[in-house]
């Protein structure tokens, strides 16, 4: 199981993604999709790309749908929001207006 790396130091240059999950009630009650929560949780990251990297393997390990993921947001160091990383793990604008990065392939990870 992935475990997130928690946010920590005083690196200005630091990123982090917001990792998080909620129940999608569009699915039958008792079904994986409308009953699973994964709490929000901050992890670090090297880069955007490495955001994209982290919510793909993140969503791929907990067995997400679209409609489960709410997690995504990219901050700096400061707690500003950089951009937001999507389900299909594309790179947008804070403000989701403008791609910074198309989605980064997970080729040669299981």
């Amino acid at each position: 199981m992935m475990r997130a790396r928690r946010a920590r130091g005083d690196d200005a240059s630091a990123l982090f993604v917001t990792l998080e999950a909620v129940p999608n009630y569009d699915f039958s009650p008792g079904s994986h999709e409308a009953s699973l929560r994964v709490r929000p949780q901050k992890q670090r990251v090297a880069d955007l790309a490495d955001a994209s990297r982290v919510v793909q393997l993140f969503i791929r390990e907990h067995e997400l749908g679209g409609g489960n993921w709410s997690g995504g947001l990219v901050t700096d160091a400061s707690g500003k929001a950089v951009g937001r990383v999507s389900y299909n793990g594309r790179v947008w604008s804070p403000d989701e207006n403008v791609l910074l990065l198309e989605a980064v392939s997970l080729r040669g990870h299981r």
